[in-house]
């Protein structure tokens, strides 16, 4: 460290993540002012001694600090200064409860990772109501609530927002429609059901949309009709079957869809989805007779169907999708001569 603080205000970036460097070592960098990126991920030996340096370090516009079990509320103190930062990681970084409160005076923020920093709260969130610059919000698996979510209303540029594993329910979506830029949202295991669910047809910019591993029922898809920007739909493990496919037909710009574990049978519904590339029917109840409806999907790149059951007989169906990259059958039951029709052309 005494080598790369030598370097001085010529230093532009530095990554030191995964070393064994401590407190001693980093307070070393307190005189290279022109630090512009700094990452000291999985640094355990950091703790919030060591990050006081920072507060000289006003050019500093990116920073990450991933799962850091030395940086509590008091260190992040050192983050107030940090006036041009546009870039923020905590991932992983568990004792930070009240520490958001040093976060409002860094207006220039644009992405912002907490992550799995499961000590979070609503009243942390309160802290992020003026960062009205962030683009990117990812709290995943924290302990925020639709109440944590109602301070968000003033982050008008949001484009990607992640909730994953966030005990919310379908009345955020009361702050989160106003988000007219949003094109990413997660709401991957947040145990949704249907009730609610009426403002997902008022997210129409999206993109991207995850609900996999919730309770919701083919009602809630049929608030999907609507998002016709929508490239990529997560399904996975809910309680939805080949009907509720008929809320989705007309979304023709999807290039990924993940229908794993769900009831699915039947996939006429899919047949005018003719730019899919990505196409996940792992553990659905269909079966080769079901796959005859895949034909006009030519686009497929990627094709899960393990756990199937498609036998020998299934397989030279196949053989039509000439664009495919990827092929999972694990878990099926064939003997191998149908495995021919397979050969590479």
């Amino acid at each position: 460290m005494n080598v790369i603080a030598s370097q001085g205000e010529s230093l532009i970036s530095l990554d030191i993540s995964c070393s064994v460097v401590t407190d001693r070592g980093l307070v070393l960098l307190k005189d290279c002012f022109s630090l512009r990126n700094l990452a000291l991920n999985y640094c355990y030996q950091i703790s919030d001694r060591g990050l006081g340096f920072m507060s000289s370090l006003s050019q500093l516009r990116s920073l990450s600090i991933i799962k850091n079990k030395g940086l509590t509320a008091e260190g992040t103190e050192a983050f107030t200064n940090l006036s041009n930062l546009e870039n923020l990681n905590l991932e992983r970084c568990s004792r930070i409860h009240g520490g958001l409160i040093h976060l409002r005076g860094l207006t220039k923020l644009k992405s912002l990772n907490i992550k799995y920093c499961n000590s979070l709260t609503d009243e942390d969130i309160e802290h992020l109501s003026g960062l009205t610059n962030l683009n990117e919000l990812k709290m995943s698996c924290t302990k925020v609530t639709d109440f944590g979510i109602s301070y968000l209303r003033g982050l008008h540029k949001l484009s990607y927002l992640d909730l994953l594993g966030c005990p919310v329910t379908f009345a955020s979506l009361e702050t989160i429609a106003g988000f007219t830029s949003l094109l990413q949202l997660n709401l991957n295991r947040c145990g949704l059901s249907d009730v609610g669910c009426e403002k997902l047809s008022e997210l129409i910019q999206l993109k991207d949309l995850n609900l996999g591993y919730n309770r919701i029922t083919n009602a809630c898809l049929i608030n999907l009709k609507g998002l016709i920007n929508l490239e990529s739909l997560n399904l996975e493990s809910c309680q939805i079957s080949s009907e509720g496919l008929l809320s989705i037909e007309g979304l023709t710009s999807l290039r990924t869809l993940e229908l794993s574990e769900t009831r699915v049978k039947a996939l006429s519904h899919l047949s005018g989805l003719h730019n899919l590339e990505n196409l996940n029917l792992s553990c659905t109840s269909v079966d080769k007779n079901s796959l005859a409806a895949l034909s006009p999907l030519t686009s497929l790149k990627s094709l899960n169907l393990g756990h199937l059951v498609i036998s020998d007989q299934g397989l030279p169906f196949l053989s039509r999708f000439i664009g495919l990259t990827h092929l999972d059958l694990s878990g099926c039951l064939f003997f191998g001569f149908g495995l021919d029709s397979l050969k590479c052309r």
